[in-house]
């Protein structure tokens, strides 16, 4: 059985001996547009790179926009958003994603020629991201029921916008924002 997966856009990816040069950020995006938050728990169509656009839309830093698009960049790699609870059973089971996660993140940096973040980065990064999961339990999770976000929603609203313009706006983005990260 192989284990190469084929990415979007004519790629392909090895996961057992993965390199920088296996990665195409554009074809990755367009995982990202296909693959559901929230494990499909959602009231409409919400995507993986939606939600990465509203996290990098939220970051006040110019530098810190690539990070906010590029951070759930790995799932695309692992097939999947792993909903929470399936990641720590998978991890109870001794599957250590995070450090998956991480390795794939540092081949997409080198990949794009971008530095790791700074700790204050990630810090902020991760803020939004929580907030970006706070505003999507308010507005598009269909069974919030347990849900706990002790960040607060962002005031604007999500709403539906079809996968195309949503792996358009990620493109854009995409290449926007590795510029302002290289002038910053």
């Amino acid at each position: 059985m192989s284990c190469i997966v084929n990415i979007a856009g004519g790629s392909v990816f090895d996961p057992q001996a993965p390199t920088a040069e296996m990665i195409d950020p554009r074809g990755l995006l367009h995982h990202l547009a296909m693959l559901s938050r929230w494990g499909g728990n959602v009231q409409y169509p919400y995507s993986v790179l939606q939600h990465s656009l509203l996290v990098a839309a939220n970051l006040d830093e110019p530098g810190d926009k690539i990070y906010g698009l590029l951070h759930d960049l790995p799932e695309a790699l692992l097939g999947s958003d792993i909903v929470s609870p399936t990641k720590l059973l998978l991890m109870r089971l001794g599957a250590d994603i995070p450090a998956i996660e991480r390795q794939y993140m540092l081949l997409i940096y080198k990949c794009l020629d971008l530095p790791t973040p700074s700790h204050e980065t990630s810090k902020r990064v991760h803020e939004a991201d929580m907030r970006a999961r706070a505003t999507e339990v308010r507005d598009v999770v269909d069974n919030p029921k347990g849900i706990v976000c002790p960040a607060p929603p962002y005031t604007q609203s999500i709403r539906f916008m079809p996968w195309d313009k949503v792996l358009q706006r990620g493109i854009e983005a995409l290449d926007s924002y590795l510029y302002f990260a290289r002038v910053a």
